[in-house]
């Protein structure tokens, strides 16, 4: 499990955290973050919040990412006619 932590800075008050989030970490997509906010793996100051709120300066945001499961793809054999 990875965890990241931000302190949030004055310029960045008053941002939406799904915004604030977004802007910090560019490989999450706003839609992922939500999700992860709603299954309480985002916190501000340790306690769980929703999407819209809106960050305070020194607020400490922490996310809980969890390490991508290996997929096993094999392949099939299909019987195709191409015409």
């Amino acid at each position: 499990m990875k965890r990241l932590n931000y302190l949030v800075d004055s310029p960045d008050a008053q941002k939406r955290l799904d915004v604030y989030l977004t802007e910090k970490n560019s490989s999450l997509t706003r839609s992922h973050i939500k999700k992860l906010i709603d299954s309480t793996s985002v916190t501000v100051n340790r306690h769980s919040v929703k999407v819209s709120y809106r960050l305070r300066a020194g607020d400490v945001v922490e996310v809980l990412l969890e390490k991508p499961r290996v997929l096993h793809v094999e392949p099939q054999e299909l019987p195709l006619e191409i015409l």
